[in-house]
């Protein structure tokens, strides 16, 4: 993002988020929260706090009208350039909200340390494109390797890191039907 636009998207986060008390904001992440999308860059919003996944929904859509068809180019905004620090995580096909399908790239930190167990409802499909990852569930730990692939319930906490010399790289579909029961 550039210098005014990080600008423009940090006075919409601190806006959307006014509300709530400084200490909760604190607890929550949100200071981190508000730097990565600064930069362009967010999380997952599976399970995020209904106030953070609104910002991260109405920042990553051009609107909220569902498109019949969205192309991704390899060099859109979170798809290329300088890599954040791991994990990071790439939005594809941002430009359409709702969605029922939340697809995105995910390039998993080296150790499990910096990425805590996950666990959010709707089922989750993981494709190896690059690399090879270990997927630890709480009673099994999975090694995959590029083009391997793992479906799930997404409810089952889960968490991935990268192994080997090779940063991995992960397409990541969630399903997002909120209509669907808890």
């Amino acid at each position: 993002t550039t210098p005014e636009e990080r600008v423009e998207i940090e006075n919409y986060v601190d806006e959307a988020c006014a509300h709530l008390p400084d200490e909760d904001l604190h607890v929550l992440g949100f200071h981190e929260l508000r730097d990565g999308l600064g930069r362009g860059v967010a999380a997952h919003h599976a399970g995020m706090l209904p106030a953070f996944k609104e910002v991260v929904e109405q920042l990553f859509s051009d609107s909220h009208q569902q498109a019949a068809v969205t192309i991704t180019r390899a060099g859109d905004p979170g798809s290329a350039g300088a890599m954040p620090p791991l994990p990071h995580f790439a939005s594809i096909a941002a430009g359409v909200a709702p969605k029922k399908m939340l697809p995105f790239m995910v390039y998993p930190a080296p150790d499990f340390v910096a990425s805590a167990f996950k666990e959010h409802a709707g089922e989750e499909f993981l494709f190896v494109h690059q690399g090879t990852i270990e997927i630890e569930f709480p009673q099994e730990t999975v090694q995959l390797q590029t083009g391997d692939s793992v479906y799930f319930n997404a409810l089952i906490p889960h968490r991935t890191r990268s192994i080997g010399a090779q940063q991995a790289q992960l397409l990541v579909i969630v399903s997002n039907d909120e209509d669907a029961a808890p």
